[in-house]
C-alpha cells in the first residue's frame, strides 16, 4: 500500500510535467510543487522499504503463505521502482530545472540606448499597502518601478521623489509606474474574464471579479547601441486572473488573441504643465489618440508582471512566443537557486515573472521578500545582447 501511494504522488506529479495546464484537469496536476511531491515520495518509498525489510524478518511461515508474500513482494518491489524512477525525474528537475542550476548567465550586458543597464521593479500588493512600501522598492535602486493593485494608501508623489525626483509618474488601471526615463506613450485594457466572486485580499469585506488587465508603456531610452533608430523601449505589465477554476490556457489564449487585436486608446505625451506657484511638481498632460490606434499592443521587449499562472506552463508559450516574435524567462537567463513568489508566507508557486524579448539580456533577477502584501517583490536588470549566447 505504501509503495502504491509514492508512486501515485510520483505519477500524479509526472503526468503534470508531461500534460502540464493544456486542460482544466491537468493544470491541477502541473501545479503540484516539486519541492513538496519530492520529500513526500521520498519518505512514502523510504518507509515502504522499510516495512518490506522488516517482513522479511518475521516468523516462518507454511509453503502456500510464502508464495503469496513473494509475489507480493515482487509486486511491491516493481512499484518501488517505478516510484524511485519518479523521484530521480523530480529530483533532476529541480536541481537542472527550477534551480537553474546548469545555465549560463552573464555579469554584464551590451548598453541600449542611452542606458548602460535597466533595473526594473515590480510588485503586487494585492490591494494590501504597507507603509514600508516606498522604502521597500527604493531599496533596488530601479530605473522603473511598477506597482500593481498598490490600492489608495500608497503615497506616489513620495514613491516618485525616493526614486528620483525627477522620474515621471503615471497611474492607469491598478497599475502605478515611476520611471526614470520619459514616458512618450501607453495604452491600457481589462481583459474581461467572467471568474467567481471572492473577497479582495485588501479589503475582506468587499467582492469582487478579477477580470484581469493587461498594460503597455512606451519609453524614451534615447539612441544608441540596440536602438540606433531611437524606438523607444516597450514594456507589457499584465494582470491576468487568480481564479484557479478558470483555465489557464484558456486564459493566456485569449489574452493573447485579445492584445493582438486591441483597438483600444493609444495615449501620447502632449506636454508637462507649467510649473505651480505652490511648488508642486507639475502633471504630465497625456492626448488621447484614438485615431491612430494601431491593430494590437506594441511589440515588447520586456513582459512583467503578476500572470497567475507558475512558470514552465505550457500556456505561457502561447503570451511568449504566440506572435510572430519570441521572448525569454529572465530567470532562466539570469536566476539561480529557489524562487517563488505566491503566498508570501512559503512561495510555493513562481506567478510574478519577467520575459524578456531576443534583442535583450537579463544580468541579474531576483526576488525579495519585503514581508508586507501577498506577494514577493521582483528585481531583474537588463541589458542589450552582445552576441553572447
Amino acid at each position: 500500500m505504501l509503495a502504491l501511494l509514492g508512486l501515485a504522488v510520483s505519477s500524479a506529479w509526472i503526468l503534470g510535467l508531461v500534460l502540464s495546464d493544456r486542460w482544466l484537469w491537468s493544470q491541477y496536476l502541473a501545479w503540484i510543487p516539486t519541492v513538496v511531491a519530492l520529500p513526500v515520495a521520498f519518505v512514502i518509498l523510504v518507509l515502504s522499504s522499510a516495512v518490506a525489510l522488516l517482513e522479511e524478518g518475521a516468523a516462518k511461515l507454511t509453503p502456500y503463505a510464502r508464495d503469496r508474500r513473494r509475489r507480493r513482494r515482487h509486486i511491491a518491489g516493481a512499484i518501488r521502482v517505478l516510484g524511485w524512477i519518479g523521484v530521480a525525474w523530480m529530483g533532476w528537475t529541480l536541481l537542472a530545472v527550477e534551480l537553474n542550476l546548469g545555465a549560463r548567465r552573464v555579469s554584464s550586458a551590451a548598453p541600449i540606448g542611452r542606458a548602460s543597464s535597466i533595473t526594473l521593479v515590480y510588485w503586487n500588493l494585492a490591494n494590501w499597502p504597507s507603509p514600508r512600501t516606498v522604502d521597500l522598492v527604493r531599496v533596488h535602486k530601479p530605473d522603473i518601478a511598477v506597482i500593481a493593485n498598490a490600492g489608495r494608501d500608497l503615497d506616489q508623489e513620495l514613491l516618485r521623489e525616493r526614486i528620483d525626483p525627477e522620474a515621471d509618474l503615471l497611474e492607469a488601471g491598478p497599475f502605478t509606474i515611476v520611471s526614470r526615463h520619459r514616458l512618450v506613450a501607453w495604452g491600457v485594457t481589462t481583459l474581461g474574464f467572467e471568474g467567481r466572486k471572492f473577497q479582495s485580499e485588501g479589503a475582506p469585506e468587499a467582492l469582487r471579479i478579477d477580470p484581469g488587465r493587461a498594460m503597455w508603456v512606451a519609453l524614451d531610452i534615447g539612441s544608441g547601441p540596440g536602438r540606433e533608430d531611437g524606438r523607444p523601449l516597450v514594456i507589457w505589465i499584465m494582470d491576468l486572473p487568480s481564479d484557479p477554476t478558470l483555465s489557464r490556457w484558456h486564459i493566456a489564449g485569449e489574452t493573447s488573441r485579445l492584445l493582438a487585436s486591441w483597438q483600444g486608446t493609444i495615449f501620447r505625451r502632449a506636454q508637462d504643465s507649467p510649473p505651480r506657484l505652490d511648488g508642486e511638481r507639475p502633471r504630465t498632460e497625456w492626448r488621447a489618440d484614438t485615431s491612430l490606434a494601431s491593430s494590437g499592443f506594441p511589440k515588447p521587449d520586456v513582459m512583467v508582471g503578476d500572470f497567475n499562472i507558475p512558470r514552465g506552463s505550457h500556456s505561457l508559450r502561447l503570451l511568449t512566443r504566440g506572435f510572430d516574435w519570441s521572448m525569454q524567462s529572465a530567470f532562466d537567463q539570469a536566476g539561480i537557486g529557489y524562487v517563488a513568489t505566491w503566498p508570501i508566507q512559503f512561495p510555493l508557486w513562481h506567478i510574478d515573472q519577467t520575459f524578456i524579448a531576443d534583442g535583450l539580456r537579463a544580468t541579474s533577477y531576483k526576488v525579495v521578500n519585503p514581508r508586507a502584501g501577498l506577494h514577493w517583490l521582483q528585481a531583474v536588470t537588463f541589458g542589450g545582447r552582445d552576441g553572447s549566447p
